[in-house]
């Protein structure tokens, strides 16, 4: 049976000149680590909302909220009832504090999996899910979110499916979470500028300290006090490019500051009630961002195919594909002269590139991939592949989409980061039944 999931205050009551979307990040791969809330807000402009939540001239009542932020939140709060919010608070999951117990990540179709064994008695993972719940709650294990873990929960555009999905997560996780992806990239290209610079890139790199890549929440997955949330003035289309960054709105800060800490976080997590239908949102852009990848990825098959039959050649096009990814870090990371001559042969990009582990996972994950001229790429496989990108170097256990996690194996990544790599559900529930009894 379905949990009843109380309504919150959505932040989803935005004016029509509102836009939201995952944003993208750089121009190669990171166009999937973070949401935003676009478009061109002035607060003085008067509310276009079409759902009919902040009507002109309309007053809230006054006991709504002690110091309200702004008619739309206060009309809101009032609308959906003060006391739902401690209703919430009694039902919702909270937030954990991340812990010293072994960690293990879940590939998005596993958390389906998993929540369908919640929702049904008969469901043949139903005994993984009872001994999952007790591991977590009882601190033996920690499973850790990553940025599509948030992301791809909005990918579903029936609330009902979100709010199962998502409270199948939170009563696991906790919330507790991997560092948001690009604070721990640019940590790793400074470790291995710092090896260079040492002469010790023979060496194995340096692993980033737990304490660090570990955390609580979306705050902690997408590095931003707004969460998975950020503004710039203009969406992206297929013609154009976004706009710039602009601050968040006063009002949109003051709103997410009102809300209990579960509250917030399962707001992040399954978004509101009438967000995902709001006029002019492009809350999906994974899926063109996911045609181009595609497309880059198939070009660059055909070009080494064009030029020479050689796993070499694609080998090193692909590590010149990474380095192009990192050129903005390495550019801030060092001088000019030490820029020129960072990379003097194929052989210094490879050895570059193995000292950083999320972009050593992404390389080798493509280079299996793109050998095998039989495959063809997927649009939803950049998701995959940057998802093992963040969890393999951080994690104990990996339960990965069964295609990725064989070329993850067939590749070595597992015993290069002493990280046991799953096969889907089932896979997950082999590892249960050793690891969990």
């Amino acid at each position: 049976m379905r949990e009843s999931i109380p309504a919150l205050p959505s932040s989803n009551t935005l004016p029509g000149r509102f836009g939201w979307q995952p944003c993208q990040q750089t121009p190669l791969h990171r166009t999937l680590h973070r949401t935003s809330l676009l478009g061109r807000f002035s607060p003085h402009e008067p509310w276009k909302d079409e759902s009919d939540l902040t009507v002109p001239g309309r007053e809230p009542p006054v006991d709504t909220l002690d110091e309200p932020p702004a008619a739309f939140c206060e009309y809101r709060l009032a609308k959906e009832g003060r006391e739902q919010m401690g209703t919430a608070a009694s039902v919702l999951p909270a937030p954990r504090t991340h812990n010293a117990a072994p960690v293990l990540h879940l590939d998005t179709s596993v958390w389906v999996a998993l929540s369908r064994a919640r929702l049904h008695a008969d469901d043949p993972f139903r005994e993984l899910w009872g001994h999952l719940l007790e591991a977590t709650e009882s601190g033996r294990v920690q499973v850790a979110l990553s940025n599509m873990n948030y992301l791809e929960v909005w990918n579903r555009r029936a609330r009902a499916s979100r709010d199962d999905l998502g409270l199948t997560i939170a009563m696991l996780s906790g919330y507790v979470s991997l560092r948001d992806i690009d604070q721990l990239t640019g940590a790793e290209v400074s470790l291995a500028i710092d090896a260079r610079r040492e002469g010790g890139l023979e060496q194995q790199p340096k692993r980033l300290p737990r304490s660090w890549v570990l955390g609580t929440g979306v705050r902690h997955a997408f590095n931003s006090e707004m969460g998975r949330y950020r503004f710039v003035e203009t969406l992206e289309s297929n013609a154009e490019p976004e706009g710039p960054p602009v601050e968040p709105p006063p009002e949109l800060v003051s709103f997410f500051s009102l809300l209990e800490p579960r509250n917030f976080e399962w707001i992040q997590l399954v978004g509101s009630d009438d967000g995902h239908n709001f006029a002019g949102v492009d809350f999906r852009p994974t899926h063109r961002h996911g045609d181009e990848w595609v497309d880059q990825q198939e070009a660059l098959r055909r070009f080494v195919q064009r030029v020479a039959s050689d796993d070499s050649l694609l080998y090193r096009a692909i590590i010149l594909q990474r380095l192009e990814a990192i050129r903005p870090s390495l550019i801030e990371l060092t001088s000019l002269d030490e820029f020129v001559n960072l990379v003097p042969s194929p052989a210094a990009g490879v050895s570059l590139i193995g000292k950083v582990p999320i972009e050593h996972v992404v390389a080798e994950l493509l280079f299996q991939a793109l050998r095998n001229p039989a495959y063809s790429f997927r649009q939803h496989d950049q998701a995959d592949i940057y998802d093992l990108a963040h969890s393999i170097p951080y994690c104990d256990v990996v339960a990965a989409d069964k295609h990725w996690a064989h070329l993850a194996t067939a590749g070595h990544l597992d015993s290069e980061y002493r990280t046991t790599v799953l096969s889907g559900i089932g896979g997950l529930a082999k590892w249960a039944d050793s690891a969990l009894h």
